[in-house]
């Protein structure tokens, strides 16, 4: 067995405390939902015409620029609904030249914006580590995720336990989210991604590894679909559980390059900023104030007013775990995969993080994981983001994000916690991932326990991510090591980071980034 794995793994399986905390993590009892200590089992049964009706209806792209390809923003571009207000780019005096974010080309021509799905619901059986629903609505969910899985059975789903059973819920949850994996070998990445950040202080979603069969009447019974990840939903009941009150505005920005400011018509950011559920016209007042603020105001005022409309210590960690963690398919790369929520009363904004499966370097479009443990956390995105440009510009609120990054890399997040943790986790689930199937347990062999295997000889090709990107090569104990390393060194200033960029297919490198004196803001 790998050192890793063997070292104290019964006393940490038995009494293992989450990162930097005391209480044991594998207390969980039949009644818990959620918890990263066992793999439950749960089980979806479909009538053959209600699978079929799970299938997405034809995928579309939303324009590019001047009827062009891809994300309809090229470098610069402002969105607005229909071309309305919002579009074009509007330079104000304080906003550098635009470039590009990962996934916005960089001064490189447009990026292919997803693919737009209309999912549509099904119904199917539910039985849940021994609970049975029925008639619960299912559907499909994500868009790697389910790129990738499209050929197999192993696809994303969303369950909407509530959905025409008012009232129902599975051990207090309305919904729940079954992320497939897929572009993960080790099947753990996500789940111990989310624990670090709740771990640091930030609301973020619970997680739960289950077994998951899958029956199709007439066709097949209990088909093992393999491991997945259960995520608590971003809903009113967590936001209540967070923040005590869960009135106020929440918003799921989608590809934009920081907080955007798209005019004072509340109309003009309901696309791009997906608002979930009802908001007061205060509310959307409000974030709007906010957006202006971050776009338009000269340095002084947005130093005084920025505290009192975002919870800026929040902020800090928010983005130094996203940077720590490589995460770019994320705020600091592509401009979504998480929540924003403005509290009602006044109160500060807060960043929610969400759809962690690209954690720990796996964003296809930032590089290799090999890659991705150079990037720099002291430039953790690409430009424009005028939201993380302006607040690391500033010199306290600079010190204050370089310092959590300091005492991380020592304690919650230093290497050799990392490892052991995730040696924890790997051998949860790693009886659940072999059962999958022999491509899925070769390349968890290999990139989770570091283990060479006869297999690899027989299976060269490991299961790869969705697009012509390269399959995993560096185990995750030596990736964590890399990584923070890497972070710690640039942290001493001992060396330079590699500035976050995007890497079409066919560039195995990253360019080096500037020096860090003449373009480093945390000093």
């Amino acid at each position: 067995m790998n050192g890793l794995l063997s070292l104290g793994l019964n006393v940490l399986l038995l009494h293992g405390a989450a990162i930097g905390a005391e209480a044991p993590v594998f207390q969980t009892t039949g009644k818990d939902l959620f918890g990263i200590g066992r793999v439950i089992k749960v089980r979806l049964t479909f009538e053959r015409d209600a699978w079929t009706a799970l299938e997405p209806t034809e995928a579309k792209r939303r324009p590019g620029p001047e009827g062009g390809p891809g994300i309809g923003l090229g470098p610069g571009r402002r969105p607005g609904p229909e071309g309305g207000p919002g579009s074009g780019w509007r330079p104000t005096g304080n906003e550098r030249p635009p470039g590009g974010p990962l996934g916005l080309g960089q001064g490189r021509g447009p990026m292919p914006m997803p693919v737009e799905r209309d999912y549509p619901w099904s119904r199917g059986m539910v039985e849940w580590d021994g609970i049975r629903l029925e008639d619960v609505a299912i559907r499909y969910k994500g868009n790697s995720s389910f790129n990738a899985s499209r050929g197999g059975l192993k696809r994303p789903f969303k369950l909407d336990i509530h959905r025409g059973h008012k009232g129902r819920t599975l051990h207090g949850a309305k919904e729940l989210w079954l992320n497939n994996n897929v572009n993960d070998a080790t099947q753990f990445r996500e789940a111990l991604a989310y624990e670090v950040y709740r771990t640091v202080g930030l609301a973020a979603p619970r997680t739960a590894f289950a077994r998951v069969q899958l029956t199709i009447s007439g066709e097949f019974t209990n088909r093992i679909l393999g491991l997945y990840t259960v995520v608590e939903a971003v809903d009113r009941d967590f936001l209540k559980a967070h923040f005590e009150d869960s009135r106020g505005l929440l918003v799921k920005p989608e590809r934009l390059q920081g907080l955007e400011y798209l005019g004072d018509d509340w109309a003009a950011y309901t696309n791009r900023y997906d608002p979930k559920g009802s908001a007061t016209t205060e509310d959307t007042r409000r974030f709007i104030d906010l957006a202006r603020l971050v776009e338009r105001a000269d340095d002084a005022t947005f130093e005084r007013e920025l505290p009192s409309r975002l919870d800026l210590p929040s902020f800090l960690k928010f983005v130094a775990v996203t940077a720590l963690l490589a995460n770019y398919d994320s705020f600091v790369g592509n401009g979504h995969n998480y929540y924003l929520f403005q509290p009602a009363g006044g109160r500060p904004g807060v960043f929610i993080p969400w759809d962690l499966n690209e954690a720990f370097g796996g964003h296809p479009m930032a590089g290799t994981r090999a890659n991705q443990a150079e990037l720099s956390v002291l430039r953790p995105g690409g430009t424009p983001n005028r939201l993380l440009e302006r607040v690391l510009e500033r010199p306290a609120w600079a010190k204050q994000y370089r310092d959590l990054l300091g005492k991380w890399v020592t304690d919650v997040c230093a290497s050799g916690r990392l490892k052991a943790r995730a040696s924890q986790l790997a051998e949860v689930v790693r009886e659940t991932v072999a059962a999958e199937s022999p491509e899925a347990r070769t390349a968890f062999e290999r990139i989770a326990l570091g283990e060479a295997s006869e297999a690899l000889e027989a299976t060269p090709e490991l299961p790869r991510k969705s697009g012509p990107w390269p399959r995993e090569e560096v185990p995750l104990s030596e990736w964590i090591e890399r990584r923070i390393s890497n972070v710690t060194a640039e942290l001493a200033g001992q060396r330079t980071g590699t500035t976050p960029r995007t890497i079409r297919p066919g560039e195995p490198t990253l360019r080096p980034g500037p020096k860090p004196e003449s373009r480093d803001p945390v000093r």
